[in-house]
């Protein structure tokens, strides 16, 4: 599970884990995050306690064959209101 931009500055507050940074050497910069696929339920619990929405994507294409953004479709979101399925649901 990765975060990015504003998403990954707040993630990273969040969830207390570590801040980094692509394209050091450039003037701009892109903040990110991530934590292990393992962990996904209890990040998911966490984020939605903190009211925040999760929605799960998934990849259409395979990147070694892909050039530029891979394409991905939404295939679950979770909020306060629906959490009750976060722990059956898988995408397909």
């Amino acid at each position: 599970m990765n975060y990015f931009y504003d998403d990954a500055l707040e993630a990273a507050r969040l969830l207390e884990i570590t801040l980094t940074s692509r394209n050091k050497m450039q003037k701009i910069q892109f903040q990110m995050c991530g934590v292990p696929h393992h962990s996904a339920k209890r990040i998911y619990r966490t984020l939605i306690e903190y009211g925040k929405k999760v929605a799960i994507c998934e990849q259409l294409e395979d990147p070694k064959f892909t050039k530029g953004m891979v394409k991905k479709r939404c295939c679950s979101s979770f909020n306060t209101g629906n959490v009750y399925g976060i722990f059956s649901t898988t995408c397909q």
